[in-house]
């Protein structure tokens, strides 16, 4: 055990010492955990209640009991692949729920519709699965297919979610399995019989005579209906650019990151006397009873725990501290007072105050890197964006990475009076490293460890230009001399960092906003970048989360074609045919217009990496409900109805399958955003919104567009 491994060690520590736990990650991570699976329990809970509601308590159980035993083979087949349980692994089955239940619920439903009409049980149950066994495997694969790019995305973002495309492809698979083979099974065994009724009595009641005079009028007015829900189209994409775009999130751990820096060229003394202001000031209970420990690092960033954390580059003049908060709530004003105690206490330092982020950068951060040769029109330029970002109110944490000047000391040697007096160049660049470096003299033996001893000038010798002036230097004859006699001193201003990339010079400008997120900061700085007067050899690039977005989309969207092609080559392999495959991808585009709606209602929600994963997911199922929705119009028309015909009829049957997964789907996320999920409250809204419209619209497009592909008359019931 880890704890009693630390009271051990510290039972063997000097009097005085203490070891306290700044960073416990078991707890964290079991939080986390423990979160996820909360809101897991939640959603099977819920999925099954509205299974049973819709399907009655007996076929609700037997779609039900699919969810968990599909559910255990994912997390089998997980442990085989080496996919570990996590925050990632547990919310995508949360996510997937409504898309596992839809191919229990689609072979429940239609071995129930089998037995109404006076099928045998096992006759029935085969027959429901020849008929659809390549419909669900195909919906399967295209959502699968749909999730590609992020499995195969070569990125920081595609590394830290690419289980969620890997944990989708397991857990359908299993479900569609399970439906081939279990559900059938349980179906045979526990539904009851009912007496045969006609199948048209059966969808003759005022739910679906209501629907089908809804879709007539529909399909009497289709082009209307057509330019109505295009115009509709044009405007969520329109509503868009009001939505709040970010890229990850910011953290939900109660940690908070301060960053310390002094002058370049402070050595650790000063960073110490500066850090121990601070801390001080921390540990007062009075004054911060929020804060309940805290961690001090000088002249290097301490251990990487999280992925989010940005350790500092070990020099001198830095100081890193973590400061734990006992409630979330209370992140906001601790770190405004640690800013304004700082800010009032500490003026020899830059301090930097801000919350863990999520993901590979940092929340909010926008970053301009100025590129070219000429040191000082670099650092003229990274002035004069500086001063135009520091008037947007409102922006933060203004800084650039080559920091202040260093005065250097220029030691430059008279050969003629250096010969003259016997010394060499050498000899002075010893005395000198010997008074300011010093020079190693022994070395003092403890065991196994070897400490060296240098001998080297007090600090008030080696800070003061007078006494180096006057430093006595060897010569040849033994008699010293000192340096002024044979030697020149000047001082010069140079950079202390000259930081490269690609082996050009580079500054790099970062800046955050207190309110505004880094899309929104970045387009109301992006129109002054041309005003700088950069010649013509210097470029600016973005950098921060405007970098990472852009990289992390463009990994994603780079191997979309590949996946577009697969699902194109599946529908047409299912349909034998191309413009029922245009009909199901042409459906996709109007889950925008849900998406636009609901991220513009809900409170928070934003458009970032995690909805675009949501659009991945909805894209899957709006396709699943056009699959089964077309299989079913071609099964009609195979029966004998006239085209027209067996357009209603095969809506009117898949009416109750395609609601019940959106229903389904959409309250299985509503634990996710009642809790306000950090991660994946964007992805559920998009979710949740793309679902209650796209579904709508796909009962009423489908059929439309079929009618048109097809050039079915309206109103008319010709021959199959």
């Amino acid at each position: 055990d880890l704890k009693a491994k630390l009271t051990t060690l510290e039972n063997a520590l000097p009097l005085g010492y203490q070891l306290r736990l700044v960073t416990f990650q078991p707890n964290d991570i079991a939080a986390a955990v423990n979160g996820v699976m909360n809101n897991l329990y939640q959603t099977i809970a819920i999925v099954l209640a509205i299974v049973m509601i819709f399907l009655g308590w007996r076929t609700g159980l037997i779609v039900g009991v699919m969810v968990p035993l599909t559910m255990l083979l994912s997390l089998l087949v997980m442990r085989y692949v080496g996919i570990e349980l996590e925050k990632m692994s547990l919310a995508t089955l949360i996510i997937s729920l409504g898309l596992l239940v839809d191919n229990g619920i689609v072979i429940a439903e239609e071995i129930e519709r089998r037995l109404s009409i006076g099928e045998e049980r096992i006759a029935a149950a085969i027959e429901t699965g020849k008929s659809m066994a390549l419909p669900l495997l195909v919906s399967s694969l295209t959502t699968i297919f749909a999730f590609m790019p992020l499995m195969l995305a070569d990125s920081v973002a595609g590394e830290y979610t690419r289980s969620i495309s890997l944990v989708i492809a397991i857990s359908l698979l299993g479900s569609w399995l399970l439906a081939m083979t279990a559900t059938p099974l349980f179906c045979c065994w526990f539904i009851k019989k009912k007496q045969p009724v006609d199948e048209a009595v059966a969808f003759d009641t005022r739910f679906y005579r209501t629907y089908r005079a809804i879709l007539s009028h529909i399909l009497r007015f289709r082009y209307a209906f057509l330019v109505a829900v295009i115009g509709a189209l044009f405007v969520s994409g329109w509503a868009l650019k009001f939505v709040p775009k970010i890229f990850f999130p910011a953290s939900d751990r109660t940690q908070i990151q301060v960053y310390l820096d002094l002058p370049v060229g402070s050595n650790t003394y000063g960073t110490i006397a500066a850090s121990k202001t601070l801390t001080t000031w921390l540990a007062d209970k009075k004054l911060n009873p929020e804060i309940t420990s805290f961690a001090s690092y000088v002249a290097t960033g301490g251990p990487r725990f999280y992925l989010g954390l940005e350790p500092i580059d070990p020099d001198p003049n830095r100081a890193f501290m973590i400061v734990n908060v006992d409630a979330f709530s209370n992140m906001t004003p601790v770190m405004q007072k640690i800013q304004a105690f700082a800010n009032g206490n500490i003026p020899e330092a830059r301090v930097q105050v801000k919350p863990m982020s999520q993901g590979g950068s940092e929340a909010g951060k926008v970053e301009y890197r100025i590129i070219g040769e000429d040191a000082d029109v670099l650092v003229g330029a990274a002035r004069k964006l500086e001063a135009r970002i520091r008037a947007i109110p409102g922006t933060i944490n203004i800084k650039d990475d080559w920091e202040n000047r260093l005065i250097k000391l220029i030691v430059r040697v008279d050969q003629s009076r250096a010969r003259r007096a016997g010394v060499t160049s050498k000899s002075i660049a010893t005395a000198l490293d010997s008074i300011l470096s010093g020079s190693l003299v022994t070395d003092f033996r403890e065991g196994d460890t070897i400490i060296p001893v240098y001998l080297r000038a007090e600090g008030n010798v080696r800070t003061n230009i007078d006494r180096l002036r006057t430093l006595n230097i060897a010569t040849v004859e033994g008699t010293p001399v000192p340096l002024l006699q044979v030697a020149d001193l000047d001082g010069q201003a140079e950079f202390a960092l000259i930081q490269r990339r690609n082996l050009k010079r580079v500054v790099t400008v970062s800046a955050k906003h207190s309110v505004k997120s880094a899309a929104e900061l970045d387009a109301l700085i992006t129109p002054g970048l041309q005003k700088l007067g950069l010649p013509e050899d210097y470029n600016i690039e973005k950098g921060g989360e405007i970098e990472g977005s852009s990289d992390a989309q463009g990994s994603l969207f780079a191997n979309m074609p590949l996946a577009i092609a697969l699902i194109v080559l599946v529908l047409v392999g299912q349909f034998n045919s191309y413009r029922k495959p245009l009909i199901i991808l042409a459906v996709i585009p109007l889950t925008l217009i849900g998406v636009s709606l609901g991220l513009l209602i809900m409170p928070g929600a934003a458009f970032g990496f995690f909805a675009i994963l949501g659009l991945l997911a909805l894209a899957g199922i709006i396709i699943n409900n056009a699959i089964v929705l077309i299989n079913r119009i071609d099964t009609e028309i195979e029966l004998g109805l006239g085209a027209y015909d067996a357009i209603l009829a095969a809506s009117a049957k898949r009416l109750r399958p395609i609601l019940m997964t959106t229903i389904t789907t959409i309250f299985g996320l509503a634990p996710i955003i009642v809790s306000r999920d950090v991660l994946f409250y964007d992805l559920a809204i998009v979710l949740s919104g793309g679902l209650l419209v796209g579904t709508i619209l796909t009962l009423g497009v489908v059929p439309v567009l079929y009618s048109l592909f097809f050039r079915i008359p309206v109103g008319r019931q010709p021959e199959a």
